[in-house]
C-alpha cells in the first residue's frame, strides 16, 4: 500500500505538469510574432503600407541602395547568388513569384528593417532610415519575374 505522502506528491507533480502544459499552450497561442524559416514576424506586418510611394525616383534610390547593401548576398539579379551568399543557405530568390506572394511589402519592410540569425540577413535598422527600406521594398518588387518587360 502506498504511503499517504507518496499519493500527495504524485498528485502534485501531475497537477504541476498539467498547469505547465496549459500554460505553454496558452502562451503559443497569444505568441505576438509568427515564426517561420528563423524569420519572427509580427502578425500585423503583412498589412503594413510604404508610406513612400513607388515613383521612378524612389525605385532608382532603391536600386543604388540595394547595390550598395543588399547585392553582395543576394546577387545583381536578387536570385540569392551574390558572391558573399551562404552556400548552404542561400538568401532567398527575390525574383520568385511565389515568394514574392508569401512576403508582402510590409513582411519585405520587416525582414530588412529586423534581420535574422540564421539563416543570417543583417538588420538595417541602424544603417538605413524606414524610408530608405522603403525604397528598398519598392526597388526589389522590379526583380520580381513578370516585373515589367525585364526577361529572365
Amino acid at each position: 500500500m502506498a504511503r499517504p505522502w507518496s499519493r500527495l506528491a504524485l498528485g502534485c507533480l501531475m497537477s504541476g505538469l498539467a498547469v505547465t502544459v496549459v500554460a505553454a499552450h496558452a502562451g503559443a497561442s497569444r505568441r505576438p510574432a509568427q515564426e517561420s524559416h528563423g524569420w519572427t514576424i509580427p502578425p500585423d506586418a503583412a498589412r503594413l503600407e510604404s508610406p513612400v510611394p513607388g515613383d521612378a525616383s524612389v525605385v532608382a534610390r532603391g536600386r543604388r541602395l540595394y547595390e550598395s547593401r543588399c547585392r553582395r548576398c543576394h546577387g545583381p539579379s536578387g536570385r540569392g547568388d551574390g558572391p558573399e551568399a551562404e552556400r548552404d543557405e542561400p538568401p532567398g530568390d527575390l525574383t520568385d513569384p511565389a515568394r514574392a506572394a508569401r512576403n508582402p511589402d510590409g513582411v519585405v519592410f520587416y525582414k530588412v528593417w529586423n534581420g535574422r540569425r540564421s539563416p543570417r540577413m543583417p538588420a538595417f535598422k541602424t544603417e538605413l532610415s524606414r524610408d530608405e527600406v522603403w525604397a528598398v521594398v519598392h526597388y526589389v518588387k522590379t526583380l520580381r519575374r513578370g516585373a515589367g518587360d525585364r526577361s529572365r
